[in-house]
């Protein structure tokens, strides 16, 4: 089960592919500029890692990326959770002074 939409971002268009990978029951992310060319592929998307930390492509979001659990059970996403009980948030890059430390 793959998931491909368009998604706005501060105001800017980014591409979303994200992918099950049955062998290590983990869902994959590959964010692409409007034109479809790759921002960051194959990350894998990991309960409260920063997905963008990394990314020095200057067509990055100017926010970040990241997993929670809603469910208060520290689950990583799994084929029926994610978007359900462990959505993909986008944290507006005005949101990260009132971000918790740790996800500079």
């Amino acid at each position: 089960p793959n998931h491909n939409f368009f998604c706005d971002l501060d105001g800017l268009s980014f591409g979303f592919l994200v992918q099950w990978n049955e062998r290590e029951a983990a869902w994959y992310l590959t964010l692409s500029d409007t034109s479809g060319l790759p921002i960051i592929a194959g990350a894998k998307l990991a309960l409260g890692l920063p997905l963008l930390r990394n990314c020095v492509d200057p067509r990055r979001p100017v926010g970040e990326l990241m997993l929670a659990d809603v469910t208060g059970t520290n689950t990583e996403a799994t084929l029926s959770t994610l978007g359900t009980d462990v959505p993909l948030l986008y944290i507006e890059s005005s949101d990260f002074a009132t971000t918790p430390s740790g996800f500079e």
